[in-house]
């Protein structure tokens, strides 16, 4: 009689565990929990004019709407390709949504300002809203 009590409560413990870490690794991103790529993402904007060549700009600035925080971004990696927020973030951004707006210039003047909507889950950012591509 004994023996069977221990199983059932081994059982009844076992199943309210699994049900809560269940829970905990959906509401929390437990790295022992986790397994992630080891890929590093980034979300960029390309910027062309109508003949499909690429817009240089002189300057662009990236605010996060929350707080007011410049984003730190490298100056553009490839010509007309500019990096909008990165795995850097992840942790910060983890499980929230954020604004972001990208405002760029030419010759000091705005010639651009786009929105954005991003995102980070236990691992990775990622783009909810926004364009990656942009003809000025």
């Amino acid at each position: 009689m004994l023996k069977k009590i221990i199983l059932l409560l081994t059982t009844i413990l076992t199943t309210a565990c699994s049900d809560s870490k269940t829970e905990d690794i959906n509401s929390d991103c437990n790295p022992i929990d986790i397994v992630c790529t080891e890929e590093f993402r980034s979300i960029t904007l390309e910027i062309i004019d109508i003949n499909d060549n690429p817009v240089i700009l002189d300057a662009f600035k990236i605010i996060r709407e929350d707080t007011g925080e410049e984003i730190e971004s490298s100056e553009n990696f490839h010509q007309n390709f500019y990096t909008i927020i990165n795995d850097n973030y992840q942790n910060e951004i983890a499980q929230k949504e954020i604004n972001l707006k990208f405002t760029g210039f030419i010759n000091n003047i705005e010639v651009l300002s786009t929105n954005y909507v991003v995102s980070a889950d236990c691992c990775h950012i990622e783009l909810i809203s926004g364009k990656t591509k942009i003809v000025l």
